[in-house]
């Protein structure tokens, strides 16, 4: 019999003996355990009293919910356990009330893909990973970044954006894609995370957020002319060299124009896969 219940503290280690063999034992939620069960939203599937799979619901916004962490043990493979976890979370969601519902997953995974086209999903946007590694004797960049003082303008700039229409008009953070709400962008302004080198109508600006668990420096957002662009990416190269040995990551959508741009600043394709995001009923 399934049994599904919230994730406690005192499930730590059989969690960590479930997910020690995900994606090669590079799985990401050793990293964010305690930080899910304090959030809520974190459920495990026990089948005959052991943990068999999890499951992890986000409420970002008003009507804004996003699915992440859905995992089976490989003993309990087949045996519906992401259908009851999915149909689980989905119920919960539902009852609350909704506007979007989405979650992401590398274009190489069968199982995810079926999993949610079963229950009403479907592929709205597709994007690619790119990463830069920091060059170790580069000189430092001197460039001093201004914090933007009117998130408002921003906000308004980000939401008119190409890239944001391409992107299903969702900012990108790890894995996990979001609607970039007012609210959103004064939390990373009032932290200090939007930067500019002077005007950002004319120079544009850059939004980025540290990662110490995967050790990197995620760019969420990059605009303004190719000269300012370099600036910024030399910024935040120091700022990886100061971490010591961090990454420069940016996830965008499959879009040529976008693509060719990061190449040539010198970042690499680094899931050859790509990453789906997928709606509930956003056909």
């Amino acid at each position: 019999m399934i049994k599904i219940r919230h994730v406690k503290g005192s499930d730590h280690k059989a969690v960590m003996e479930l997910v020690k063999n995900i994606w090669g034992g590079d799985d990401y939620i050793p990293f964010i355990f305690f930080d899910w069960v304090k959030d809520g939203g974190f459920f495990l599937a026990e089948l005959n009293g052991e943990i068999a799979g999890l499951a992890k619901v986000t409420k970002f916004d008003k009507g804004e919910w996003w699915l992440e962490g859905l995992r089976v043990g490989k003993k309990f493979r087949g045996k519906k356990i992401a259908n009851y976890l999915t149909e689980y979370v989905l119920e919960k969601i539902k009852k609350e009330g909704f506007n979007t519902i989405r979650y992401s997953t590398g274009a190489d995974n069968e199982g995810s893909l079926y999993i949610g086209r079963k229950h009403g999903f479907a592929q709205i946007a597709n994007f690619t990973y790119y990463s830069y590694y920091p060059r170790p004797h580069a000189e430092r960049s001197k460039i001093k970044l201004m914090k933007i003082s009117n998130p408002k303008h921003v906000f308004e700039i980000i939401n008119k954006s190409e890239l944001l229409k391409k992107s299903a008009g969702s900012l990108c953070i790890g894995w996990t894609f979001r609607k970039p709400s007012k609210r959103f962008i004064n939390t990373l302004s009032s932290s200090g995370l939007i930067l500019t080198t002077g005007n950002f109508d004319k120079d544009g600006f850059v939004i980025y957020k540290v990662k110490d668990g995967w050790k990197s420096l995620e760019i969420l957002w990059l605009s303004g002319p190719i000269s300012e662009q370099n600036k910024y990416i030399n910024f935040i190269n120091s700022e990886a060299l100061k971490k010591g040995n961090y990454s420069l990551t940016i996830t965008v959508p499959v879009y040529q124009r976008i693509s060719h741009l990061f190449r040539n600043l010198g970042f690499k394709l680094d899931w050859k896969f790509g990453i789906r995001l997928l709606g509930y009923h956003e056909e």
